[in-house]
């Protein structure tokens, strides 16, 4: 009956230490999920901040593609005015260049005429002046 008291104690004894453990291991198994949940929230705040961040990345990226093709066709749309620019501007020195040759044959045309004109007209005074002279001598 001694042994069986006993054995009935230890029995409680270990029943005791057995909640007690069980009311650890309760405690602990609360503080990890605690824990767990803790960092799953923050691991989702921080695949949002990702996603956030590769969407803002993404909309700069497609805004720069856009900005340089713009800046190309600007810069092909300048080289091609330059082109006509220049090709308008060489037309305009070949025809002055002609125009100009074409005056200064008619200058030279003018010339060559007022040169004969100046030629018959000291021509002619020669024959006035002559036939003054020999008027007066007469």
């Amino acid at each position: 009956l001694v042994e069986a008291a006993r054995l009935g104690g230890v029995g409680c004894a270990l029943e005791g230490a057995l909640a007690e453990v069980s009311d650890q291991l309760r405690t602990a198994e609360e503080t990890v999920a605690a824990r767990v949940a803790g960092l799953e929230a923050e691991l989702s705040d921080a695949r949002s901040a990702t996603e956030a961040v590769s969407a803002e990345l993404s909309a700069a990226e497609e805004e720069a593609a856009s900005r340089i093709s713009a800046l190309e066709a600007a810069l092909l749309d300048a080289k091609d005015a330059a082109a006509r620019a220049l090709s308008e501007a060489k037309a305009a020195g070949d025809a002055a260049a002609v125009a100009l040759e074409a005056v200064r044959g008619d200058m030279l045309a003018a010339a060559e005429r007022l040169g004969s004109g100046v030629g018959a007209l000291e021509g002619a005074l020669a024959e006035v002046t002559a036939a003054a002279t020999a008027q007066s001598v007469r």
